[in-house]
């Protein structure tokens, strides 16, 4: 008796037959789904994206409190003592506390909140290339008197040193040397969800949502009144 035979192999390809396109019903499912998933990813990625820009910008101020620190130690307790002083000499102390050899781009950078460019209070470089702060000098460390040493603060974890949220074309300073309302941070400046970094003169920064008014508030002037 013979064994049976085996079936003939199939020599069709499996994947013949199949549809090669999506329909139109299908086309719309995946649009509709990748929209939903955009709508939720977005919210999620700006929320990303100013968190971030907050941190470097506390990151700056905090190398720019170290620098000054530097400075001062060198300079036989005096501090910075205008926007220029603030911007040119403390350059090497900058580069002394990121630890690296900085070109004069990478330097600026740390004048320079994120946030702030990205809401186009400024440009990174202005018309004639020069690199632009957004950061100020509270000008209130300038008075007479205080000239301003350091250890000569009263209360330099009240009194603010440096601040962000403007584009500042001309000079760093705001403090109580200016008016409110003129050279000091508005609403508008308040890059950060409505809110403002500042760097006290004893190195710590803090986030504030408001800012006192009173030009003779300990926050401004060194020798001023705690409210």
């Amino acid at each position: 008796m013979s064994p049976p035979r085996c079936p003939a192999l199939r020599t069709t390809p499996a994947w013949r037959g199949w549809r090669s396109a999506f329909t139109l019903v299908e086309l719309l499912v995946v649009v509709a789904i990748l929209a939903i998933l955009v709508t939720l990813a977005f919210p999620l990625a700006q929320g990303s994206m100013a968190a971030g820009d907050r941190a470097a910008c506390v990151q700056n101020l905090k190398t720019l409190s170290a620098g000054v620190m530097l400075f001062a130690a060198d300079k036989n307790g005096l501090m910075p003592t205008n926007g220029s002083s603030f911007r040119t000499d403390l350059q090497p102390y900058i580069r002394g506390v990121s630890g690296g050899r900085l070109d004069h781009k990478e330097i600026m950078s740390y004048y320079q909140c994120r946030a702030a460019l990205r809401a186009r209070l400024g440009s990174f470089q202005d018309e004639q290339g020069n690199y632009e702060a957004t950061y100020g000098y509270n000008g209130g460390l300038n008075g007479p008197g205080v000239n301003s040493r350091l250890m000569a603060i009263p209360s330099p974890g009240k009194t603010m040193m440096i601040i962000d949220g403007r584009f500042v074309p001309s000079g760093t300073q705001w403090g109580r040397n200016v008016g409110p309302g003129n050279q000091r941070p508005q609403p508008e400046d308040f890059v950060h969800g409505g809110k403002v970094n500042a760097a006290y003169v004893d190195g710590h920064v803090a986030t504030l949502d408001e800012l006192p008014d009173d030009r003779n508030d300990i926050f401004w002037d060194p020798k001023g009144v705690v409210q």
